[in-house]
């Protein structure tokens, strides 16, 4: 018995064996096909063995005699559970959409934990007991908790796209298998609460799990070997929990139960064989008819009607219903018993009954589908399958019912909706075709008119190759080929194709996986795009003609919103601003052209904003680097509701400085003009002025040298002659700043002028005045006129004299400088090179920036009345001018004053001529000597100075009365003195004449007009025959002997 006991096993061993290979074979072998479908199918059986567990575990609770295995079958179902959203959220089912790969993978991680778990802590109740409610609540709670962790994102990530496993899973991997190897230790030490075979099946399950749990640690795909092993080795695992659990932990006990049930029942059997072979041996057919009705009936899932056949062939009433057929139609079995098929059926269907009848009778069965009116009035729609049946000579009609309703609104259903798809297809706009096998199987209309052929020349006979140009034919039918192998589900794709005609159209298509027949299929949608892309290319060429007519404009140009962000800027305004015109898209115009958290006062785009119309304003931006025409024009959208403004900004930066310039010229020229008019006027009244101060000059000099020394009144006439020095001064001066006073210019040191004026200068300042000089080591070479640069330096001085009333200090300082191109265009004037620069600074008063600009101007004073002429520093300005040079002046009130004055550098030594002096009068003679003025007064002062001097005169009061002179007395005359105007002939032209005649004739020219103005008048003197009025009766004299005695 014992033998065959195990030789039985062993087959069944066996025979289990080979099942679960083949079942492993096929499940491989789908894993070939879809790797989704062989994950799924794994996932189901684990999952179906799981509740398996739990149905009977939680059945035969009571049964069971070791709480280990309640705990781990209750366990595992909960794990099912996860398994089950694991498997519904797998890549490829999309039942999740949009979570990825990384959502199973978490959930397959919080099961294996727990299933650790439940590993571990099964061997605990190996000999105690728990309540199987507390384990459901404490399993519900924790896959609650665990699963509310991972859909809301707060479980750690177990898998990446394109990367493969994080750390964690990993990590989580070898955890679950330490836990798992854990157990292992667990159960071994409670291993005799289990028989052999029980022990060795769970201690293998658990092994397997573990293999598992690595091989899911090493997989990058969730497609991949490992991925594959893992899944079935968890099969394995589960299949071997199943054999331990309840084939081997639970078969035995229940042998035992159902053995003792066996023998009860076989002891039962014998004594009502029996108690029916005594009793009831008449009643064995009826029991066995009876028995077979009841089987017959009440088994069936339908509803069963017997009942008998009249005379004329027509249903005649029940006999027998089941269950089935009461609750179909509401009534009961006594109710139904009175009634026959015909009450049943609707009255429309009874011609259909009749026709049944008929097959029925003829081939002993019919099935045939009709209506049905349950008791509460409900029309019930029914398929009908009926047999006709022969007992003891008489016929029964047997049918089984079927309540298609569902099936019904399936069908009507399913018949909507492909008349809605012919619909739509047949009147859509759009192409629709299904693509099968490389050729089309359906098109519609649209399709048919966009390609040019007949649908019976497409269907089944052209596919998308026969249409398709050959530059887009392998990218679209590469296309095609992975959507039917199911690489990708949908895609999108545009593409030329050749019409009947030969013509070209551009299309658009979209396409998905679907099944057609039964079979793989591509359905899609097409669109002619042709025009539309013409369109497109047209609009581009347009707008880029516009962009770029739009970047070359060289204004700044932005197109701004109401909410005052930058739409769109040109090249030039994004340039000016440091980014690309992309990058200004966005922008609050305001925050990145002005810097300021708010629009500011003078924004035109404000107020186009608030009356829509067109706005200028004049700004100057420093973030854009100039001064700006800034126009707003108002935009509106098609509604003609404003959305904003056009800003136009045009740089008048170098406009600005133009004008600028202009205003700065137009006042040079001004000065300019206003300079050569005082000059012109200085000029004029020299003559007159410079005759005056002569015939004082003389009269004075001839009253002090006649006069005793001792006279009283000597004083006075000293005087006399001090003032009319200073006002010949002042007249030199005027023509210095009108620059018609000859400048005896020769190379000088600088240095040596500014240290011979320190020695004279230093004793006229007040002691409360601290005068310093500080001159540069080695010369500075200018030229110049030594006397005109000290008049300029008496100027200054003095005027920094009066700016010190009670006192300071006064510096003069003597340095080389080297003027470049930025000062020269600083300051206006100039030229670039080296100078040397004299600069006078005192701490006085100072002056405001008006009186600073206006210095130089002639007749401006800040001095009280009668204290200055305002003609000082226009007659430094005038000299320095004459010299090539420039001056400069900064000031503070309160802070003193600085001029500079800048005299070009000369690359030559200095020729120093020493002259020995004789003392007292220069001597006379007794040449003859012919005088000529015009001037009555200044006439008679040269006569009485040349005759004193012991030469003889002969007057003349004009050219043509010394000429006719001179013809009287032209052998006796040895030297001519003349004025240069006269009446009737000037003074050059009467000497021209005079050396026709003696060509030897010296003539020393004496005028109250410079050179220059002679020139101007086209009179041109000789320069050591020339004398500037007032003449000095000693410089006269002087000039007199010394052109005598010249050979």
């Amino acid at each position: 018995m014992e033998i065959r006991m195990l030789d039985s096993g062993r087959k069944e061993m066996i025979s289990y064996g080979c099942i679960f290979m083949a079942i492993i074979l096929g499940l491989y072998s789908s894993s070939l096909f879809s790797y989704p479908l062989f994950h799924s199918l794994i996932e189901i059986t684990t999952i179906s063995i799981a509740f398996t567990l739990f149905i009977l575990a939680w059945n035969t609770r009571r049964f069971l005699n070791n709480d280990c295995l309640k705990f781990i079958c209750i366990g595992y179902a909960f794990i099912a559970a996860i398994d089950l959203l694991h498997t519904l959220t797998y890549k490829g089912m999309n039942v999740f959409p949009g979570y990825g790969a990384n959502l199973p993978t978490q959930l397959w991680i919080a099961a294996r934990f727990i299933q650790a778990a439940i590993l571990c802590i099964a061997p605990v109740f190996a000999r105690r007991r728990i309540s199987e409610y507390f384990l459901c609540g404490a399993n519900f709670a924790a896959v609650s908790m665990i699963v509310v962790l991972v859909f809301s994102g707060n479980f750690p990530d177990c898998y990446v796209e394109g990367k493969g496993l994080t750390l964690f899973k990993v990590i989580a991997e070898y955890a679950i298998s330490a836990m798992l190897v854990f157990s292992l230790i667990l159960f071994h030490r409670v291993r005799t609460s289990f028989k052999d075979m029980v022990y060795i099946l769970i201690i293998t399950s658990i092994a397997c799990t573990v293999v598992s749990e690595l091989s899911f640690s090493a997989y990058f795909s969730v497609y991949g070997f490992a991925n594959m092993l893992g899944h079935l080795l968890k099969l394995a695992a589960f299949y071997l929990i199943y054999r331990a659990l309840l084939v081997t932990g639970l078969k035995e006990p229940f042998d035992l139960i159902f053995r003792d049930l066996k023998q009860t029942e076989e002891a039962l059997r014998i004594a009502h064989d029996t108690l029916e072979k005594k009793v009831c041996e008449r009643t064995a057919e009826l029991s066995a008819s009876e028995e077979k009705y009841r089987a017959l009936i009440e088994s069936a899932n339908d509803a069963v009607f017997i009942h008998e056949i009249t005379e004329d062939d027509m249903p005649g009433p029940f006999l027998q219903v089941n269950e089935v057929a009461c609750r179909l139609l509401g009534y009961s079995r006594e109710e139904l018993a009175r009634m026959s098929p015909i009450e049943l059926d609707d009255s429309h269907c009874r011609d259909r009954i009749t026709l049944s009848m008929g097959r029925l009778l003829k081939d002993g069965h019919a099935v045939f589908e009709t209506t049905q009116i349950a008791k509460d009035g409900r029309s019930i729609p029914v398929e009908v399958s009926t047999r006709l049946l022969e007992l003891r000579g008489t016929r029964f009609i047997i049918s089984l019912v079927r309540d298609i309703t569902e099936r019904k609104r399936m069908e009507k259903v399913l018949r909507e909706s492909e008349e809605l798809f012919r619909t739509l297809t047949e009147k859509s706009f759009v192409g629709v075709y299904i693509i099968q096998d490389g050729l089309f199987r359906y098109v519609n209309p649209a399709f048919v008119e966009l390609s040019g052929y007949a649908s019976e020349e497409i269907i089944d006979r052209l596919g998308p190759a026969d249409l398709l140009t050959p530059e887009d034919r392998d990218r679209v039918l590469d296309s095609i080929r992975r959507r039917t192998v199911g690489e990708i589900e949908f895609t999108h794709h545009e593409f030329h194709i050749t019409r009947k005609d030969g013509s070209i159209r551009i299309v658009e298509a979209f396409g998905s996986r679907a099944l057609h027949q039964g079979r793989t299929s591509i359905l899609g949608t097409i669109i002619d795009v042709t025009e539309r892309k013409r369109s497109e290319e047209r609009l581009f060429q347009v707008t880029e003609r516009w962009k770029r007519t739009f970047d070359a404009v060289p204004d700044l140009i932005a197109i701004i919103d109401t909410d005052f962000r930058i739409v769109q800027a040109n090249k030039a305004m994004a340039d000016r601003l440091g980014v690309t015109p992309a990058e200004c898209a966005g922008q609050v115009c305001y925050a990145v052209i002005h810097k300021t958290e708010a629009p500011p006062s003078f924004c035109p785009h404000t107020r186009t904003l608030a009356d829509c119309r067109e706005h200028t304003a004049e700004v100057s931006v420093e973030s854009l680097g100039g001064d700006f025409i800034v126009t707003t024009s108002p935009v509106y959208d098609s509604a003609e509701k404003l959305i904003g403004s056009v800003h136009v900004a045009h740089d008048i930066t170098e406009r600005r400085k133009a004008e600028e310039e202009r205003k700065l010229l137009a006042a040079q020229l001004y000065q300019s003009q206003k300079m050569e008019a005082i000059g012109q006027l200085a000029g004029g009244i020299a003559h007159d002025f410079n005759n005056m101060l002569t015939a004082i000059m003389g009269y004075t000099e001839i009253i002090l040298r006649r006069m005793e020394k001792d006279s009283p009144l000597r004083y006075f006439v000293e005087q006399v002659l001090t003032v009319t020095d200073s006002a010949a001064e002042l007249t030199r001066g005027l023509l210095t700043f009108s620059r018609r006073q000859v400048l005896h210019a020769k190379p000088m040191d600088l240095c040596g002028i500014v240290l011979g004026f320190e020695k004279l200068q230093r004793r006229l300042l007040p002691k409360d005045i601290d005068f310093t000089t500080t001159v540069a080591g080695g010369n500075l070479i200018v030229m110049a006129d030594k006397g005109q640069i000290e008049q300029v330096l008496v100027n200054l001085v003095n005027n920094a004299k009066d700016a010190m009333p009670r006192g300071g200090s006064l510096a003069i300082e003597v340095s080389p400088a080297i003027m470049n191109e930025r000062f020269v265009h600083a300051h206006g004037f100039g030229e670039a090179g080296n100078y040397g620069c004299v600069s006078v600074t005192d701490t006085g008063l100072g002056m405001d920036e008006e009186t600073r600009k206006r210095i130089f101007e002639p007749f401006y004073t800040t001095k009280e009345v009668g204290k200055g002429t305002g003609l000082g520093m226009a007659i430094v300005f005038g000299i320095i001018q004459q010299h090539d040079g420039c001056i400069t002046v900064s000031s503070e009130i309160g802070r003193g004053t600085t001029f500079r004055i800048f005299l070009p550098l000369i690359n030559e030594e200095i020729n120093e001529t020493h002259w020995a002096l004789e003392a007292g009068a220069p001597s006379g003679g007794t040449e003859i000597i012919l005088l000529v003025e015009d001037e009555v007064t200044v006439r008679e002062t040269y006569k009485m100075i040349l005759e004193e001097a012991g030469y003889r005169v002969i007057e003349a009061f004009d050219g043509e009365d010394a000429l006719d002179r001179f013809m009287e007395h032209r052998s006796e005359v040895d030297f001519v003195v003349s004025d240069v105007i006269m009446p009737n002939i000037d003074g050059k032209a009467l000497c021209e004449k005079i050396r026709k005649i003696r060509p030897d004739m010296k003539v020393l020219f004496m005028s109250g007009y410079t050179k220059e103005n002679l020139a101007e008048r086209g009179i041109l003197v000789d320069e050591t025959g020339f004398m500037t009025k007032p003449v000095k009766p000693f410089e006269l004299l002087k000039t007199v002997r010394e052109m005598l005695d010249q050979n």
